[in-house]
């Protein structure tokens, strides 16, 4: 071998080596169909380089090391092929996803993903529910941030235990949502971990429950009105089922028929009603009861535990639970006998 080659043919392993580190960082950074080629060339340069020091300096015969060289070519393509493939399924799997995303939008029903309580990604339901960009939202530390500043450390404390892997926190919780332009809104959140992305990632699905949780607020204001309103009325009320048993009563009904609360409990209105007046009430309350009327008013006479009352009207009428009726009775007059 010529001396002046020599010094050469040392350099050319680690050129060899250098080129396939390079081909290598190429490939694991990304590439398009369109930059096959140039992988190719870069390959090839650096299977010269290896043939040219094992013909010359290990003496390794030709053949065997174009047979290495298609081996190696026949890896190369088959990595190719299997990563073109793996990007197809997840361009796939992606748009999939996607299309999913915006059927849960177009339900009203927002998704988010979080990342040790940041926001990763969002359908357009949630994104429009907070009034947020997305780049806004991902720029938040948390987002528990959204949170007024009441709820905050309840919410921390949870999310702290959920991502410790504590089973004793709620998959479904209600709490408040303050919008971008400062509206306080209800949410309903119903919450799982997703195991395949890592162990720190959550999917949350996010209702707006503002309405029911003002209708409920205003319900149980009324309950609370008319509950006041039943205890401290000074004419005589009481519920009943739909037997006409008695539920519940007042105390000015308790003093008119001399019965305790609890004597009156399951006692059916027919039982306290007047023999002679018998017939008329079993009447009207069946009409009440099958929803052929309203309600009726009725003069009537009603036997307390000590002495005969008349109750001049008699009213009774479903209430707003389906499985009762309210019967309320005033203008009592005491009588010693029928």
């Amino acid at each position: 071998m010529s001396p002046l080659l020599s010094p050469l043919l040392g350099w050319l392993p680690p050129l060899a080596v250098a080129a396939f580190a390079a081909l290598l960082l190429y490939w694991d950074s990304g590439y398009g169909a369109g930059q096959i080629g140039y992988v190719l060339l870069i390959a090839a340069a650096g299977l010269g380089l290896l043939w040219v020091e094992a013909i010359s300096t290990l003496m390794v015969p030709v053949v065997t090391v174009i047979i290495w060289s298609l081996v190696l070519l026949g890896l190369v393509l088959f990595a190719y092929v299997t990563r073109h493939v793996v990007d197809r399924n997840l361009v796939t799997q992606a748009g999939r996803q996607g299309s999913l995303l915006e059927a849960v939008s177009d339900l009203g029903e927002g998704l988010v993903i979080t990342e040790d309580g940041r926001f990763v990604t969002g359908n357009e339901a949630y994104i429009t529910l907070t009034g947020y960009s997305a780049d806004e939202l991902a720029a938040m530390p948390s987002l528990i941030d959204l949170a007024p500043a009441d709820e905050r450390a309840g919410l921390t404390d949870q999310l702290a235990k959920r991502l410790g892997g504590s089973g004793d926190v709620p998959v479904h919780y209600e709490s408040a949502l303050v919008t971008k332009d400062g509206r306080r809104i209800q949410i309903e959140t119903s919450i799982r971990p997703l195991a395949a992305e890592g162990s720190r990632r959550l999917l949350a699905v996010v209702r707006d429950v503002t309405d029911r949780h003002r209708s409920e607020e205003a319900e149980r204001e009324s309950e609370t009105r008319f509950r006041t309103l039943f205890e401290q009325s000074q004419a005589g009320m009481a519920f009943a089922d739909l037997n006409g048993r008695l539920t519940s009563s007042n105390e000015a009904f308790r003093q008119l028929v001399g019965y305790t609360e609890q004597e009156l409990r399951g006692v059916s209105v027919l039982e306290l009603t007047h023999p002679e007046d018998l017939k008329a009430s079993e009447e009207a309350l069946r009409a009440v009861l099958v929803g052929e009327t309203p309600g009726y008013r009725i003069d009537k006479r009603y036997v307390g535990s000590c002495v005969t009352l008349k109750a001049r009207p008699f009213t009774c009428r479903p209430s707003r639970s389906t499985s009762a009726t309210a019967c309320v009775r005033r203008s009592f007059s005491r009588r010693g006998s029928p």
